[in-house]
């Protein structure tokens, strides 16, 4: 998907709201099938994150043919070998979904109303519990996730 079509989507995600679904947001933008070490790719992912500071996700995803055949196949990428880049951004991209929502989740119950330390609202939900569990039976091995580098250049992992 290029720049302009995001435009039109940020547009016909308004409409929605407008008529439809008050409720309905973007959860954010992930780039992927990412080939990093072009030029054009390094200078589409500054832009969208010029753009859209607050939405992009920092896990990249690379392109992988792996990851298209185990979807053809009907098979999740978690299947895929621990050594595989996209299967790994993939698995980083969940464990940053995860973080995000609960840091939006906690902002909210502080807000909302402030809780003693040590009560249950502390505890972190059946859901997230549920995800955490899911996400720490999957392959890993000691490779770094695939993401921008923190300096504030554009370095990826290879």
């Amino acid at each position: 998907m290029n720049l302009a079509s995001l435009d039109r989507l940020e547009h016909l995600a308004g409409e929605v709201r407008l008529t439809h679904n008050p409720e309905l947001a973007v959860e954010g933008y992930v780039v992927t099938m990412a080939n990093l070490r072009t030029r054009h790719a390094a200078d589409v992912v500054e832009k969208l994150a010029g753009r859209y500071p607050d939405r992009l996700f920092e896990t990249i995803i690379p392109r992988s043919i792996r990851v298209a055949d185990e979807a053809n196949r009907g098979r999740p990428t978690v299947t895929l070998s621990a050594a595989n880049r996209a299967a790994k951004a993939l698995q980083s991209l969940s464990e940053e979904i995860l973080s995000r929502h609960s840091r939006e989740r906690a902002t909210a119950r502080a807000v909302a109303a402030p809780t003693p330390v040590g009560s249950v609202e502390d505890e972190p939900s059946e859901e997230l519990r549920a995800w955490e569990s899911v996400l720490a039976e999957l392959p890993t091995d000691d490779r770094p996730p695939v993401s921008p580098a923190g300096n504030g250049s554009l370095g990826w992992d290879d």
